[in-house]
């Protein structure tokens, strides 16, 4: 009896350039590898390489909606298709917010009520392990205060 075959990682085209996680070259192109837009990356298979719309949002960052100035900056639409999700810009998660990243559209989350961050770029939910005494709103997001607990 025969085992269904597992899917390998398939190598690049001959002659394709090999690129460093961060970097994608395009499908079969001996051309140098492109970096990715600020704030994503690609995965190390080669394979997973060959496009722009490979690059994933990284740890710590999430998409952003350019042209809000609130809390709502960090909630933009992310139904959209890889060729435009690609074009959302993306930042570093502020204090208070995480991003698991590892999507086009990953987006950076709040920490649960009462907890906080204690640095911006924080990558999952654990690191919310600050006590939140306040924060402060003037016309834009800002951090709370927060204390590790």
């Amino acid at each position: 009896m025969c085992r269904p075959a597992s899917p390998l990682p398939l190598p690049p085209p001959p002659g394709a350039s090999r690129c460093a996680p961060g970097f994608y070259s395009a499908k079969g192109s001996r051309k140098p590898c492109q970096q990715c837009p600020t704030g994503r990356t690609t995965s190390d298979n080669p394979s997973q390489q060959r496009f722009i719309t490979e690059c994933f949002v990284k740890g710590g960052f999430g998409v952003v909606n350019s042209t809000s100035n609130s809390t709502d900056a960090f909630n933009p639409d992310t139904d959209l298709p890889a060729d435009e999700l690609i074009n959302l810009p993306v930042l570093e998660c502020p204090i208070g917010y995480f991003g698991e990243g590892g999507e086009a559209g990953s987006k950076c989350q709040q920490c649960p009520a009462g907890s906080s961050t204690r640095e911006p770029g924080a990558a999952n939910v654990t690191s919310c392990d600050g006590e939140c005494t306040g924060a402060v709103l003037l016309g834009r997001w800002s951090p709370a205060v927060c204390v590790s607990t």
